[in-house]
């Protein structure tokens, strides 16, 4: 007697076709695909005027709906003494708000203060503030109005401003360079990282730098030549501008990799919505809440202001902390690259990996072109 035995079942390969159940379908979706295609196409986008509100109300109105200080420092040349009865008043009148120091001498008290190491400085035997407005002119105002009751003198203080601003000049050309820079860098990078994920990083890399190049020119031509808003810095605008157009395209495409799409959210959160607020350029850090007077530390517009400052009007702390900022983002997206090159676990010139980049979906061994599954 023989034995029977079942025929053998051929495995199944990459061809055969599985056939799955159809997916239920929730009431909205079934609402949502009877839609017209072009309102589909709309409402998928709301999303973004949606962020956007949230964002600039949380950030703006929440950074600068009121003004309270936050450890504002203030000079003192006279006395320990009365550096110690100033400090009292102000802890009693505005807790926490002021820190006075002792400053040995009014040079050194203007050379601080035009530094933007001190938001203001008082000279007792002379009854004088000093400010410096070309650093910050929120801060020119609206320190003396506050710390003046505190000194207790027989008359108003003499208003002495170690580096005033132009002439009809409000100080705000900065902001808006750095604003317009920031700009340049992200929007290119969070197209390329939207419309361009087949492009290569070399590609990317070009692309930012030649958008960089050029809107930084544009932005340093039209500020220098057609404005009149900067006078004999045109060459120097246009290398700040390129450097951290380029530095902050960099960062937001190292991001493009691991967010994909959604790439303009951390891309205008970081970059406007954070960074305006934290920089400093529209108000002094001393007067925001407290966790954008820390952001101040990390935010691109902060290095973008405080060097802008310095070429422009000569104040500030200088261009070190800037570069270094600079090229810490330049970094930061330069290392986001090359994860995500060692997560692909290819190289990028590699047959595999340029089938990966375009998309191009590799034919089972075997099978003729003419084939279908």
């Amino acid at each position: 007697m023989t034995e029977t035995s079942e025929p053998s079942r051929k495995p199944a390969d990459d061809d055969d076709v599985v056939l799955t159940p159809p997916q239920h379908k929730s009431a909205y979706r079934r609402w949502f695909g009877r839609l017209d295609p072009a309102l589909q196409l709309v409402l998928m986008q709301l999303w973004m005027p949606v962020f956007m509100c949230i964002m600039f109300v949380l950030c703006y109105v929440g950074a600068f709906h009121q003004l309270v200080p936050h450890q504002v420092p203030i000079g003192v040349v006279g006395t320990a003494a009365q550096a110690e009865i100033f400090q009292a008043r102000a802890d009693h009148a505005a807790p926490g708000g002021f820190d006075f120091e002792l400053v040995r001498s009014p040079e050194v008290a203007g050379q601080q203060v035009k530094a933007g190491e001190l938001g203001a400085a008082y000279v007792v035997d002379r009854n004088t503030i000093i400010v410096a407005s070309a650093h910050q002119a929120q801060a020119a105002e609206l320190i003396p109005a506050m710390i003046t009751p505190l000194f207790g003198a027989a008359s108003p203080p003499r208003r002495v401003d170690v580096a005033p601003l132009p002439l009809g000049d409000l100080g705000m050309t900065p902001m808006y360079l750095m604003l317009a820079w920031c700009i340049s860098g992200y929007l290119c990078a969070m197209f390329i990282g939207l419309m361009g994920g087949p492009l290569r990083r070399r590609s990317r890399f070009r692309i930012i730098g030649v958008v960089g190049a050029c809107l930084s020119f544009l932005s340093a031509f039209l500020t220098t030549f057609v404005l009149g808003a900067v006078h004999g810095h045109f060459l120097a605008l246009w290398g700040l501008g390129f450097c951290w157009a380029v530095a902050i395209g960099v960062a937001v495409n190292g991001l493009s990799y691991f967010v994909g799409r959604f790439i303009a959210l951390p891309a205008m959160g970081i970059f406007i919505f954070l960074s305006i607020p934290a920089s400093g350029a529209a108000m002094p850090k001393w007067f925001v809440p407290p966790l954008f007077g820390w952001l101040n530390n990390v935010v691109a517009g902060s290095g973008i202001t405080e060097m802008l400052k310095r070429l422009i009007y000569d104040v500030g702390p200088g261009y070190q902390r800037g570069w270094i900022m600079l090229f810490c983002y330049l970094g930061i997206g330069l290392i986001l690259t090359l994860v995500r090159a060692a997560l692909l676990g290819v190289a990028e010139d590699s047959p595999a990996a340029q089938r990966e980049d375009h998309h191009v979906p590799r034919r089972p061994e075997g099978q003729r072109p003419q084939d279908r599954p």
